[in-house]
């Protein structure tokens, strides 16, 4: 093991002082996204560390069974799958790789059966990578997490999404939903989308303003979110960043006091939630709106210099 990682690494120590956790800590330094093995992925020696990222995941499998480690098993399920992402191209054998990965994981559940990192890497893979997906086992395994937090969340709801199994919540609770990073808004207006064309060729057109109004108000609070996120967090705006998003909260817990009829056409600003498709589709259904409004002026103040937050 030491000769590996004096190799890729310089390491000094001699082989026998790597214990279970002096391994496990430097596979989790190693596999970082932003550490060597990513950064050289891209670099002329691509080649090279390919073959040594490799070594290590053979080293991580070989020890995790001589341990009997489910974190390193758990940690190589990892780096197969980040191996695939980072070193193989479009017409290499990636299927091999994230079946390799599977296993990983698998065996990672045989010592540890309630090892939730290793269920969360494995639907994960079943979701994500479509050369080994299977939407309905990722599913059964992410019911079986115990803490349904907003990155669990995000994965049902896409594997949802992708097996047609979506339904309106007609209960959603917007104060609690992840504000930022925007990545569980635009899975929200993905779900959203399809439900509108579900809706539409259906006819069902009470069911259909619910989903679209649902849709206009995550709108709001996406634009709000995506303004504070690009122009009041950098530098030393933190104060300003920190009292919009104080707005934003606000904002979030009178949001069904906004409606497309009574508010009218969000004004499109960076990265606007709402398409022009989908305005076609507000005006099929509600008519052409009367009023325009700026989810900016809500949190900010427009001025010659433009826009600034309050």
């Amino acid at each position: 093991m030491s000769n590996i990682l004096k190799k890729n690494f310089d390491f000094v120590t001699e082989q026998e002082s790597f214990s279970e956790a002096a391994l496990i800590n430097y596979a989790i330094g190693a596999l970082m996204s932003n550490g060597q093995y990513a950064f050289k992925a891209f670099s002329d020696e691509r080649s090279e560390w390919s073959e040594r990222l490799r070594n290590d995941l053979l080293l991580f499998e070989q020890r995790a069974n001589e341990f009997s480690s489910s974190k390193l098993f758990t940690l190589a399920g990892q780096g197969w799958e980040r191996f695939s992402f980072w070193y193989q191209r479009k017409n290499d054998d990636k299927k091999a790789v994230l079946q390799h990965a599977i296993k990983m994981f698998y065996e990672a559940l045989k010592i540890e059966p309630n090892n939730e990192e290793a269920k969360i890497g494995l639907a994960t893979l079943l979701i994500e990578r479509v050369q080994v997906r299977d939407l309905d086992k990722a599913l059964l395994i992410l019911n079986e997490i115990s803490k349904q937090d907003d990155e669990i969340q995000l994965l049902i709801s896409k594997a949802k999404r992708w097996t047609g199994k979506i339904e309106f919540e007609p209960n959603f609770d917007y104060t609690n939903i992840q504000i930022i990073p925007l990545s569980f808004l635009r899975e929200e207006r993905k779900k959203c989308r399809v439900l509108v064309s579900k809706l539409k060729k259906e006819e069902e057109k009470e069911e259909l303003k619910k989903v679209l109004e649902h849709m206009y108000r995550c709108a709001i609070i996406h634009d709000i979110a995506t303004y504070l996120i690009l122009y009041c967090s950098n530098g030393d705006n933190s104060q300003l960043y920190n009292f919009g998003l104080k707005k934003l909260k606000t904002i979030t817990n009178n949001i069904h006091e906004y409606s497309y009829l009574k508010n009218g056409e969000l004004i499109q600003s960076d990265n606007s939630f709402l398409s022009y498709n989908d305005y076609k589709t507000f005006e099929s259904v509600f008519g052409i709106a009367k009023n325009v409004i700026s989810p900016i002026s809500l949190v900010s103040e427009n001025t010659e210099g433009g826009w600034i937050c309050l």
